[in-house]
């Protein structure tokens, strides 16, 4: 019968792109962390991502520049997908350390990001959203309590950022047609 015939090869890469996968690449996120970064699809729409890495600040023709860690987490819903393309909106939370300063920034980004699916293994993603840094010691619109002396918390104002990355993609399950050893 139609049902049980085998899928076609169109089928089963459409059916390899909704499975759940584990996927590591590079990526630069919009508070300008970039270093290596992993991915785990859960469902066909609900991703989870953490990435690591460095920021550098300052620099330019004017000052040095200085690098600092960091690490972000996140999680992601796909609202729209067609063919090969899929449009994401989330939202990601991390620590970068300020070696320099007397604390730890946090950061909070609300990214919107359109997804390409070059093979079933490969993804290139480019994204675009809000970025927002919560420093300690730092002057800004909204401020923690304290009086002088004492570290104060800032919300610094939020801005228009940009990233971009690529993710390899390891199949968590087989798709049909295809036998396990081939799941990548």
């Amino acid at each position: 019968t139609a049902a049980d015939a085998p899928a076609s090869e169109a089928e089963t890469e459409a059916a390899a792109v909704e499975r759940p996968y584990l996927a590591f690449g590079a990526a630069r996120a919009l508070s300008n962390l970039a270093g290596p970064t992993a991915l785990i699809r859960l469902t066909d729409s609900l991703d989870l991502d953490a990435t690591v890495g460095v920021v550098r600040a300052g620099g330019g023709m004017a000052g040095t520049s200085t690098t600092h860690l960091g690490a972000l987490a996140g999680v992601r819903q796909t609202l729209a997908r067609r063919g090969d393309a899929a449009l994401s909106v989330g939202g990601r939370a991390g620590l970068i350390d300020a070696a320099a300063s007397d604390g730890t920034t946090v950061v909070l980004e609300f990214p919107a990001r359109v997804e390409l699916t070059v093979t079933p293994w490969l993804r290139l993603h480019v994204e675009g959203g809000l970025a927002f840094s919560i420093a300690p010691g730092t002057e800004g619109s909204i401020e923690g309590p304290g009086t002088d002396g004492e570290t104060t918390w800032a919300l610094g104002a939020p801005g228009l950022a940009a990233g971009a990355g690529f993710a390899l993609a390891l199949l968590l399950t087989a798709p049909r047609g295809r036998p396990a050893a081939l799941r990548c």
